[in-house]
């Protein structure tokens, strides 16, 4: 009898891991190829709003605010000089280009503790997309055309990860990873914002000084 049990029991848990969808192990390719486009769309609107980050808020020049300024609606600016922009200084927009990477990394290592892991983090971040959303409307009155874009690229990687997975549990290990890699490049994106801003600082003296020291005509 025990012998029938513990066949029985294997047979169960093989019949469980049977019944789970994976998504970089299935073979439907419409899924892999919403989802991969999806997470270049990530990377690369987040590389865009990041770069529009910095002009905004460290000009070089005279100029127009972007391409994604179209009107007092749809303007990219209404959320970049919003407090939920940044962390400390540092665009949030960093977390749209892991998130994107992460996604395609999971191809090349192609193992359930990725796949889970992954999966949550895009559903965390489908939900903080729905929250932004939501405040942008709200609270901001308009809507970043780049950031919309971003929500919905991940909403569709989100979408295809939901079709083709059923693997939703993060692996502890691979949280620390992402989490140290997010660490690091906050890190040094935090310690160059803070050169940009003591520049300005000092360029704001020096005007301030030149203008005082000007003769009264």
């Amino acid at each position: 009898q025990s012998i029938i049990h513990i066949y029985i029991k294997l047979l169960m848990k093989e019949n469980s891991k049977m019944s789970e969808k994976s998504y970089y192990k299935g073979k439907g390719l419409s899924q892999h190829i919403l989802g991969g486009l999806g997470a270049v769309f990530m990377i690369a609107l987040s590389i865009y709003l990041t770069n529009h980050y910095f002009n905004t808020k460290f000009p070089t020049g005279i100029g127009g605010g972007g391409l994604c300024d179209i009107n007092a609606f749809f303007n990219c600016d209404v959320a970049t000089n919003s407090f939920a922009s940044n962390i400390a200084g540092v665009p949030i927009s960093l977390l749209g280009i892991l998130m994107g990477t992460f996604v395609l990394f999971g191809y090349l290592f192609n193992s359930e503790k990725v796949e889970g892991t992954v999966h949550f983090l895009l559903i965390i971040n489908g939900v903080a997309c729905l929250l932004l959303f939501i405040y942008s409307l709200v609270g901001l009155g308009g809507l970043c055309p780049g950031c919309t874009l971003y929500y919905i690229a991940s909403w569709v990687t989100l979408f295809a990860f939901f079709k083709g997975s059923s693997i939703r549990t993060p692996d502890i290990l691979a949280l620390v990873s992402y989490g140290a890699v997010y660490g690091i490049i906050f890190a040094v994106t935090f310690n160059f914002v803070q050169g940009k801003q003591s520049n300005v600082n000092k360029l704001a003296q020096s005007l301030i000084s030149q203008y005082e020291g000007l003769p009264k005509l």
